[in-house]
């Protein structure tokens, strides 16, 4: 296909469904990932760099960090759009952006994302050169490149086991997954007290089942949470998040 064919920006339409929800009755931050995850490969595909193109030449997508804003959780059964677009290479990364739309074309949500191609045998990273040639759309000019910094003290959180259904194709937990870990951790009344306004996390090393996973966070009662996860059987660290919050009226 000819480049001038391809469209440089993605858009997918997704209904909420009941297990996208939490008690409250709107979408999670997990189905927020989610969406724009299924949309990426969708793009992905039509731009003819997606999974089964890159698995012919053992290559593969991997999502190196994600940052995101939440103005608004979308409720049950209510329609969004997701709209996504490369804008190019950073160094070792493609960079990705996406918009969450409801269906009046307010905003959502906003985010970035930086992945990476790795050889799924050997587990080494390449430079996605697949990008380069695309038409590209200009990134977002609130999202930078910048990397977490963990403050010095963290508490213990709880832990995690990793389960052989939180993984994907490659065999390693997926990117979504985390952020179902983070909530978990923090436990109902967490959940019930503050909201989530911005996400922001780095996978630093894979993660496979049946492996346990420390959780470490800052101090409760902040309006940024840093979260960090170690495999327990070496200290090798797997995240390091951090949750924008505020607390919900009452």
């Amino acid at each position: 296909m000819d480049t001038s064919e391809l469209l440089t920006s993605w858009a997918d339409q997704y209904s909420v469904q009941w297990n996208d929800c939490l008690a409250t009755g709107f979408a999670s931050l997990e189905a927020m990932c989610n969406y724009f995850q299924e949309s990426a490969w969708h793009h992905a595909d039509h731009l003819g760099f997606g999974f089964q193109k890159l698995k012919n030449t053992d290559r593969a997508w991997v999502l190196a960090r994600i940052t995101m804003k939440i103005d608004r959780y979308p409720a049950w059964r209510e329609s969004v759009i997701v709209k996504t677009w490369p804008t190019g290479v950073e160094k070792i990364f493609a960079r990705r952006d996406f918009l969450i739309l409801d269906t009046n074309g307010q905003t959502l949500g906003s985010g970035a994302s930086w992945w990476i191609i790795i050889n799924p045998q050997t587990r080494q990273p390449q430079i996605p050169e697949v990008v380069r040639d695309l038409i590209l759309e200009p990134p977002l000019d609130e999202y930078k490149p910048e990397r977490l910094r963990l403050p010095e003290t963290l508490e213990p959180l709880g832990n995690h086991t990793v389960q052989y259904l939180e993984t994907d194709r490659l065999g390693h937990v997926n990117n979504t997954r985390y952020a179902a870990w983070i909530l978990n951790a923090l436990g109902p009344d967490w959940n019930n007290r503050y909201k989530i306004e911005s996400y922001q996390i780095e996978f630093v090393t894979e993660a496979f089942t049946g492996e346990r996973i420390g959780l470490f966070s800052s101090p409760a009662g902040e309006s940024r949470f840093y979260i960090n996860g170690k495999r327990e059987r070496d200290g090798k660290e797997i995240f390091r998040a951090r949750i924008g919050v505020k607390e919900k009226e009452s």
